[in-house]
């Protein structure tokens, strides 16, 4: 009964949002006032956005429907199919995630439906105390059910976690250890600023207060030893575990070590952002404003950037969409926290450009994996995201691709625009 139920809701949400994608699609070119008015700009990203939600909508519908309650999407393999993975992965959150929000910004409760069956799969991570990724796996899953629901169970689930994580954290070096792997001491990645909140949150929740001060370390440490003059930010930093010191500033997913990997880049804006909401230390703010400061002077005109910001071959080289959604949601939120008016126009109009463009379908030259009559041409939302490019240390296989964490963070960037007004207003 309750797989009959399930898949039910699918097919409903399915069908409902591939409607509602091709109603607003009709609808695109009559904003009024003209093409080139900033008020008909305004009202055709709008539509866009809208239209855009509704295609991811029926997209993670369709995926839900292909899957088992175990089983999360990854990446896509040539655009085909999901490769499909089991809670324990890193992205495994991003998937009920991506439901939780959709049902936050909808209130269609057949979303709720679907978040619940693919959260209560992750359960048990909460006790992984293998990996900083903990923070994305419980808390885009069980964190946004919570917030969303207030049920205590999910509360409960997300406290567990912030233990395991915390397990992680060196005293000596001020940090959560990021990886196991490979023949680094005690490497930290740029990326472990995002898995920083599920320890705010819980500190501040029923969890222990010192969680606070070590992802309070964690941030400033970052802050002092990731990032450049510059605002560039390295990837790896590899610490002694014993006195604290820095060893190698290295990168792992980018193409050399003083290169700046895009993702990274995106993750230090998001997370830096975060970590000032959460704390508000003026350094957390100047490291925000820094990081941001780099990635939007060094994107390209659609706002898009390339895989690496330093990488060869650039512009014949791969983009990587997943980074744009999570820059431009980051973007949003620090143009709230800014108090310089023109660094709050900076931060939200690239964040609009960079929707513009991962909003529209790729027949107008945009990223979403629809074409002229609205069909799919992916399984994912996105189109074009770079996991592991093959010219990165780390050599990658297919760095042309939908990346589950791209769609959940798009998503989560349409929240933040229709509901954070322009800054002025």
């Amino acid at each position: 009964m309750k797989r009959t139920a399930l898949l039910m809701a699918v097919s409903i949400l399915a069908l409902c949002a591939a409607a509602a994608a091709q109603r607003v699609s009709g609808d695109w070119n009559a904003a009024p006032g003209g093409s080139h008015s900033p008020r008909s700009r305004e009202i055709h990203l709008d539509l866009r956005v809208a239209h855009a939600r509704d295609f991811a909508g029926s997209q993670l519908a369709l995926t839900a429907g292909l899957l088992l309650p175990a089983e999360y999407p990854k990446h896509t393999i040539f655009y085909s199919t999901w490769n499909i993975v089991s809670a324990a992965d890193w992205s495994s959150g991003f998937f009920p995630g991506s439901f939780w929000l959709l049902h936050e910004q909808t209130g269609d409760l057949a979303w709720r439906t679907l978040a619940e069956t693919w959260t209560a799969g992750i359960e048990d991570q909460k006790f992984n105390t293998t990996t900083h990724d903990v923070g994305f796996m419980i808390f885009c899953s069980f964190g946004n059910g919570f917030r969303l629901t207030g049920d205590p169970a999910y509360r409960d689930v997300v406290l567990q976690a912030a233990q395991s994580l915390a397990s992680r954290f060196n005293p000596a070096v001020g940090c959560i250890r990021s990886w196991d792997f490979g023949l680094w001491q005690f490497p930290v990645i740029v990326d472990n600023m995002m898995n920083l909140e599920i320890l705010f949150w819980a500190a501040a929740n029923g969890g222990d207060p010192l969680w606070y001060d070590m992802a309070l370390s964690h941030a400033l440490k970052t802050v002092d030893n990731h990032l450049r003059a510059d605002g560039s930010s390295y990837h790896v930093v590899d610490y002694d575990p014993l006195t604290g010191g820095v060893l190698s500033r290295s990168t792992w997913a980018g193409f050399a070590n003083d290169s700046t990997w895009s993702r990274g880049q995106a993750w230090a804006v998001h997370g830096f952002t975060m970590a000032f909401r959460e704390t508000g230390e003026l350094a957390l703010l100047d490291a925000a404003e820094a990081v941001a400061g780099y990635f939007v002077d060094n994107l390209p005109a659609d706002g898009v950037p390339y895989w690496d910001f330093d990488a060869p071959g650039i512009p014949d080289t791969e983009r990587d969409s997943s980074a744009a959604a999570i820059g431009a949601s980051g973007l949003i939120e620090l143009s709230t926290l800014t108090v310089d008016p023109l660094r709050q126009r900076k931060y939200y109009d690239a964040a609009r450009r960079i929707l513009r463009s991962l909003a529209a379908p790729k027949a107008d030259g945009g990223y979403l994996a629809e074409d002229t009559a609205g069909q799919p041409l992916s399984q994912g939302v996105l189109m074009h995201g770079c996991a592991i490019h093959p010219d990165s240390f780390a050599g990658g296989n297919v760095p042309d691709e939908s990346l589950i964490w791209g769609d959940y963070y798009l998503i989560e960037a349409f929240g933040r625009y229709e509901t954070i007004p322009p800054p002025g207003k």
